[in-house]
């Protein structure tokens, strides 16, 4: 089981994986924050990845759309990465109970 935020992820971490895909069994948990997913029009503020600070404005809807719209593709070509390999990839936001996410996907699972 892989538990990340997949920041980073690259070609080479694809190679790696289907290596990987061939000795063992392979689930993707993708941890992440729902302001990833769409940010609140609050107008500017600061924003920071720990190492860099930057000012952004949210009021500006096509900021707005142009952000969920680069995370929805981040999202979707890392599922199709686990998909081509037979993996599950499972999507847990930070407001979410992982347990509760969890158990839903694997009843869902063992229904089909």
């Amino acid at each position: 089981m892989i538990i990340s935020d997949f920041r980073g992820w690259d070609e080479a971490a694809v190679k790696h994986l289907h290596l990987l895909a061939r000795h063992t069994e392979i689930a993707a948990i993708n941890v992440f924050d729902p302001l990833e997913r769409a940010l609140p029009a609050i107008g500017r503020t600061a924003v920071s990845n720990g190492y860099r600070r930057q000012d952004i404005d949210t009021s500006d809807t096509g900021f707005r759309t142009r952000h969920a719209a680069s995370h929805e593709a981040e999202q979707n070509a890392l599922s199709q990465s686990f998909r081509r390999l037979g993996a599950p990839f499972i999507q847990i936001a930070t407001d979410e109970p992982a347990f509760d996410v969890l158990a839903r996907y694997y009843r869902r699972r063992k229904r089909s």
